[in-house]
């Protein structure tokens, strides 16, 4: 979904599957124009062109919480393309005054994208201070969760912190297995926060939980910022997860399991 200054361009389609949209020309002359994508596919990237030709020349700017391909921020093999590499420039020709993103999958994003400024860790601040629940300690899947996420004074200050160590294959993505790293005592009849960026269907925190409640947890939640909508909530639940937390940066779906919030 995408907006101009929070109304949302419908896009119809020609019979050959070409679009056909309209935009105001009034708001050439305001001194700030917003875009704002809610990602849900990257067909939607060229809408955004269009538009960012439309108002060319104008003070624009684009809020994009999800930034699409973040997680293919490098590559392990000859055979595959950096795509994010190629996102940016496309991106980055629009020429917007500044993107605005909520928790960038890494370095390399914010490195590619001209102009980001990532509001991630304000983001789950604001979600920690009106957090509902009686959590004693936050766990982060990896280390690269926790170098993220455990800065914050809130989380300092507040929770004890447990870190998960992941083995993957890299070539097929695959978990193959998960070791908790932190002490007995932060884990063992405590209410888990598990925080991080992305969920696809959810294998890390589906293994993260089986190990919390290995180790004797009580209630298992999490927080991403950005869940798609192929979640397996029955796997989750199965695993011990309470309940899911995210944003509405890409999840479209209805089940009371996870919280827009």
């Amino acid at each position: 979904m995408i907006k101009v200054n929070d109304i949302e361009i419908k896009v119809e389609n020609f019979p050959d599957g070409t679009p056909l949209f309209r935009l105001d020309p009034k708001i050439k002359n305001n001194q700030q124009i917003t875009v704002t994508w809610l990602f849900d596919s990257m067909s939607e990237l060229f809408t955004l062109q269009c538009i960012a030709d439309f108002y060319k020349g104008c003070n624009l700017f684009l809020e994009m919480p999800y930034i699409p391909n973040a997680r293919m921020d490098r590559v392990k093999n000859l055979d595959e393309v950096f795509t994010l590499k190629s996102f940016a420039k496309v991106l980055n020709a629009m020429d917007f005054k500044a993107v605005i993103v909520d928790n960038a999958h890494s370095d390399v994003s914010r490195a590619l994208i001209d102009n980001i400024q990532d509001n991630g860790l304000q983001t789950i601040e604001n979600f920690l201070k009106e957090l509902p629940l009686d959590v004693e300690t936050i766990m982060f899947p990896d280390a690269g969760a926790c170098k993220r996420y455990s800065t914050l004074d809130i989380v300092k200050e507040n929770y004890e912190i447990v870190v998960g160590e992941k083995t993957r294959d890299w070539r097929s993505g695959k978990i193959l297995g998960l070791e908790i790293k932190g002490k007995p005592e932060a884990i063992k009849d405590k209410n888990i926060l598990i925080i991080d960026d992305i969920c696809s269907k959810g294998g890390t925190f589906k293994y993260s939980a089986i190990e919390l409640k290995k180790l004797g947890a009580k209630d298992i939640y999490l927080y991403i910022s950005h869940c798609e909508n192929v979640i397996d909530i029955d796997a989750l639940k199965e695993a011990g997860i309470t309940k899911v937390f995210t944003t509405n940066s890409i999840y479209r779906g209805t089940n009371d399991f996870v919280e827009v919030c």
